[in-house]
């Protein structure tokens, strides 16, 4: 057994069926203590504690996920497993706040100011292109991949691996 064990940026454990999330809890259960971290909590719905409160004890919300979200959650008339709402917002904040502690920037004692450094650097031609490209029509097309900008996130991220001298094609292709 561990004295303690710390999970930071426990949000990446809101799926409770999700793999990371299911060993994090068990290996939870090989601890005295527990302690959780995250600089977003709760990413998108009140479900998302669950798994995090899990991790702590199970005793803190002392109930299976579908109870859980069975108390927590609205869900749709038509599609019985669709949430649309939720509900008992007050309980479950005053069980979460009992186990929580939250810090701002302000209450940071001791944080250096903010640094920014612009580095500036040529690309080469094919990289001008390819960004010039990316920038300028709907899709890129290279060697016997399609590159799609369907997101402005998507689109930086393209951008960035063009800049840096690589273009993943697909997951099981970096190049």
């Amino acid at each position: 057994h561990y004295d303690i064990i710390v999970l930071d940026e426990s949000h990446r454990i809101k799926s409770f069926k999700g793999r990371n999330s299911v060993q994090a809890r068990q290996l939870s259960q090989k601890a005295y203590r527990r302690v959780t971290m995250s600089g977003t909590y709760i990413l998108n719905s009140p479900i998302d504690a669950w798994p995090q409160m899990d991790f702590l004890s199970p005793q803190i919300i002392n109930k299976s996920f579908y109870t859980f979200r069975d108390e927590y959650c609205e869900f749709s008339k038509m599609y019985r497993h669709q949430v649309v709402g939720f509900k008992n917002m007050d309980k479950l904040n005053r069980i979460i706040n009992r186990f929580s502690t939250r810090y701002t920037k302000e209450d940071a004692v001791d944080m250096p100011k903010r640094t920014v450094v612009k580095v500036h650097y040529e690309l080469s031609p094919e990289q001008r292109k390819w960004y010039e490209d990316v920038l300028s029509e709907d899709d890129l097309i290279f060697n016997d991949g399609n590159i799609t900008k369907d997101h402005k996130v998507t689109l930086l991220g393209k951008l960035a691996q063009i800049c840096k001298g690589y273009v993943h094609l697909s997951n099981k292709d970096p190049k």
